[in-house]
């Protein structure tokens, strides 16, 4: 039950790690970059209860799946790789074949800039990492 606590605890951990690095780069560091590339005014806009929910479900949820995935693939014997780079290299190959490629063809079609893609994406992407880095720590 003790493990089953410290799992849990450390992808809320990740999750509030990743939604904390999306309020620093939307929020404030980038906001006026991403602005641009959205067609949007720099104002920075408070997000909405449902916004916050969806952020929030989606970081759990990638966070469990990374943490899933990762160790799974570490405990089957992963090489000469350690288990916290087997979650890292899992959260880059997810980003790139999964979350990038199914969103450019979205944002292709919806008449997005590539712009846009690469400054969402690589939020993403360094989101997946800093969840991957504290799921890897843990058994």
């Amino acid at each position: 039950m003790r493990s089953l606590l410290i799992k849990a605890f450390i992808i809320l951990l990740a999750a509030s790690a990743n939604l904390a690095l999306g309020f620093y780069w939307y929020g404030s560091e980038f906001n006026k970059q991403w602005s641009s590339a959205a067609h949007q005014t720099a104002d920075f806009k408070h997000p909405t209860h449902e916004q916050l929910a969806v952020a929030v479900i989606g970081s759990v949820l990638t966070a469990f799946v990374l943490s899933m995935i990762g160790h799974r693939l570490a405990g089957k014997g992963a090489g000469f790789f350690k288990r916290e780079s087997v979650v890292l290299i899992v959260a880059a190959i997810a980003w790139l074949g999964f979350a990038v490629a199914t969103a450019a063809k979205h944002y292709a079609f919806l008449g997005h800039s590539q712009n846009l893609l690469a400054f969402d994406y690589a939020y993403d992407l360094a989101g997946m990492l800093v969840m991957g880095i504290i799921v890897g720590l843990v058994r």
